[in-house]
């Protein structure tokens, strides 16, 4: 794609976002943040990620990944990525200890800095967050940030939410 062909406005909460007519989203400036707790952000591709049923994007439990809208970086840029997030582990706090590797990608990346989380118990609503930090460099070659999140756990809970990764927003600044 040629970042001038086609290029329209988008009218969303980010600043400096623009869409061509292939809908794909392209993110033209930093920093840059999404909300995780009212929709699954439409610029963004899940897989078995959902709404959980207080708001938040809930990365479910064995595998869920998510890759952000395209980011039109000229040159090689570092960045500083922020989730704020927590793992939901059901009724038995400490069994679910998921992986969550974030990379900067063209494509869902399984490999990279890992960050382990232990499983808690609390609910969305009040539960201690433990966000996660990572610097990247976004490039000709990684234009995209992979979010990726493995592992399992207990499969009992209660109060209906759905156990994985509960996040909450997600950002982007210059390092």
């Amino acid at each position: 794609m040629s970042f001038c062909e086609d290029v329209i406005l988008v009218p969303c909460q980010h600043a400096n976002v623009t869409k061509n007519r292939s809908s794909d989203c392209v993110i033209t400036g930093l920093p840059y943040s999404v909300s995780l707790t009212d929709n699954l952000p439409s610029t963004w591709t899940f897989n078995n990620c959902e709404k959980e049923m207080y708001g938040h994007v809930v990365f479910k439990q064995s595998t869920a990944s998510a890759l952000s809208p395209i980011f039109n970086i000229p040159s090689n840029t570092n960045v500083y990525s922020y989730l704020k997030c927590y793992a939901y582990g059901g009724s038995i706090s400490g069994s679910y200890k998921p992986a969550v590797v974030i990379a900067a990608s063209n494509s869902v990346s399984t490999s990279g800095a890992s960050t382990t989380l232990k499983g808690r118990n609390g609910l969305p609503e009040t539960a201690q967050r433990d966000p996660i930090g990572t610097n990247l460099t976004l490039s000709a070659s990684a234009k995209r940030v992979s979010i990726y999140v493995s592992g399992s756990g207990s499969s009992w809970s209660v109060g209906g939410t759905t156990m994985g990764l509960i996040c909450d927003e997600y950002s982007l600044t210059y390092r």
